[in-house]
């Protein structure tokens, strides 16, 4: 038996967390058939139409573009 305490939503650093787990979240789409994906890596095929090699990284709505120097 652990003598860890189980994670609750009402736990304060839990809403750290889940920020953190969003920010590594990217928007991935398919150039064949335009299928959206959301996820931490680059999909190998797509999901939707099973074509390999097509997805591209999208920027996520709601962001900011990225300032150059």
């Amino acid at each position: 038996m652990s003598n860890l305490a189980p994670i609750t939503l009402a736990d304060p650093g839990i809403d750290n967390l889940l920020l953190q787990e969003d920010a590594f979240m990217a928007v991935f789409l398919c150039e064949k058939c335009g299928e959206k994906v959301d996820t931490r890596c680059k999909p190998k095929k797509c999901p939707s139409c099973s074509e390999t090699g097509t997805m591209c990284k999208v920027e996520a709505p709601g962001k900011p573009p990225k300032k150059g120097k």
